[in-house]
């Protein structure tokens, strides 16, 4: 009885205590905002670093105009001394506010190189023993694959034999060369493995190539970095990466280079972009939190509490929780983070408490409620007003677009028993007929609305059964047509027209 009784106490307590909980949190964080604007207005846009520009343009939505003015002439940031990282943060800030970023992501996507780091070979597996041939620069090189599997000599000089004559170890000089393979074996694959020097582990490409007898497969090492002065930068590449996934640029040929390298480059806590850009590596990025409060592999815990909670904006683990109270608890007494750290406030606020930016609803459409799509982590109705407006591709009946989905295209002077009727929905091409009223009032004269029709109850050529008013997909003696069209004449009808 005690126990019951306890439990109840405590339960009227959260109850009591809860609404005090989130107005308290509520006020700390209307707080933290009013301090990072009162630095920005006391130190104003243009005197602020570059960073502190991006971040207060990520969090308020401030200083953009100083951001846009500091680009440089190669469409790069900071003006005078580009840098890939930089370059990527403000293409993010500047697509928050949607200003088009076209050009400095041309600039970012042509800072390309082949990363140095890693080594890559080619593995060819057959069921059989058999003979291959394998073929580059319009060079063929015959090679047999014993039973064992191992592999009977190099194949030139871009294939030497390794890993006990298992792979072809490809030479750096021919990455990005097309290399062939055709094998006399019933069946064939072939793909690329690669690992960071010096290191045991290996990585298996996710393409993975397979022929019959005789068919052809072809592998070519195309990994990038983003790079300055020739050298990969692995922090701007992080920040390249998660900005072009973001703009739907394809990302697959930067992964391996941003896996690979992770383990030399902890401090710049990549987890949090691979959870970002794989939806994998969230294990590894839970784990490093510290004392069940905060992450801190640079030195900096606020920086990157903020960076390894930016992930999790849809989701709230209870390490973001934990990350969270531990940031109440240590908040300055004039609402900022970190001794009025600028950044770092304003990196703390967009990640955990985004004033300006909505958090995605769903991943994919079974979260979403029974008819709605999941399109950009939105939820959306499958179906898209667009009144008697003509629906041309994939434009909206108002002309805004769809991204790619197709409407049918009908318009109000549609003929036949199909038009649209005021919803187009997405891939399809039934659209049901456009109601002329909604009820009677709608009407002329002596005219009733009848299932979004005006006719004349008088007119033996209109739907109707005599005098008596057939009701939505009721036949005239009452009986329930499941919206089927019929025939059926009753006693009362006159005319050469049944009921429709």
């Amino acid at each position: 009885m005690k126990k019951r009784v306890m439990s109840l106490i405590i339960l009227l307590s959260l109850i009591l205590i809860l609404p005090s909980i989130i107005a308290d949190e509520r006020e700390q964080v209307e707080n933290g905002y009013l301090c990072l604007q009162d630095k920005i207005n006391a130190t104003s846009c243009s005197k602020l670093s570059f960073e502190e520009k991006v971040f207060s343009l990520l969090a308020v939505q401030e200083c953009k105009e100083e951001v846009l003015s500091s680009v440089s002439t190669n469409n790069c940031w900071p003006d005078g001394n580009c840098e890939i990282k930089s370059t990527a943060q403000a293409i993010l800030a500047l697509e928050d506010v949607n200003e088009n970023t076209s050009l400095a992501e041309e600039w970012l996507l042509s800072q390309n190189s082949v990363p140095t780091e890693l080594e890559w070979f080619l593995q060819i597996e057959t069921s059989n023993p058999t003979t291959c041939t394998v073929s580059y620069s319009d060079l063929n090189y015959q090679v047999s694959i014993g039973e064992d599997r191992k592999i009977s000599s190099d194949a030139g000089s871009c294939l030497t034999l390794a890993q006990d004559d298992f792979w072809f170890q490809i030479s750096p000089s021919c990455y990005n060369m097309e290399i062939y393979t055709s094998c006399e074996s019933n069946n064939f694959l072939t793909t690329l493995l690669f690992r960071r020097q010096g290191s045991s582990t290996i990585h298996v490409s996710e393409d993975v190539h397979s022929a019959a007898k005789d068919g052809l497969t072809k592998e070519i090492v195309d990994a990038f970095c983003f790079s300055k002065g020739g050298q990969c930068d692995y922090e701007g590449s992080l920040w390249s990466t998660l900005v072009l996934n973001s703009k739907g640029y394809d990302i697959s040929k930067y992964m391996p280079y941003l896996i690979t390298m992770a383990p030399d480059n902890q401090e710049f806590l990549p987890e949090s972009f691979l959870y970002f850009l794989t939806g994998k590596f969230r294990n590894e990025l839970l784990l490093k939190q510290k004392l069940n409060q905060f992450w801190d592999e640079s030195g900096d815990r606020y920086y990157d509490t903020a960076l390894a909670a930016w992930p999790f904006y849809w989701e709230e683990p209870v390490e973001w929780i934990n990350a969270k109270n531990w940031l109440l608890d240590v908040q300055d007494t004039n609402g900022c983070w970190d001794s009025g750290n600028l950044r770092n406030t304003a990196f703390i606020l967009r990640s955990f408490w985004p004033e300006h930016f909505t958090p995605p609803e769903c991943s994919v459409d079974d979260d979403c409620g029974e008819g709605k799509l999941c399109q950009d982590r939105i939820c959306v109705n499958p179906a898209i007003e667009c009144g008697n407006d003509k629906v041309e591709g994939d434009e909206q009946c108002d002309g805004t677009d769809l991204d790619g989905k197709t409407c049918s295209s009908i318009d109000s002077d549609w003929e036949g028993s199909l038009s649209c009727d005021g919803f187009c929905k997405l891939d399809t091409s039934s659209c049901t007929q456009i109601p002329e009223c909604t009820n009677d009032d709608d009407c002329t004269g002596s005219e009733v609305c009848q299932s979004g029709t005006c006719v004349d109850p008088n007119n033996p050529s209109d739907p109707f059964c005599g005098n008596n008013k057939v009701e939505g997909d009721e036949q005239c003696d009452g009986t329930d047509l499941d919206g089927k069209t019929f025939s059926s004449f009753d006693s009362d009808w006159s005319g050469d027209l049944s009921c429709n």
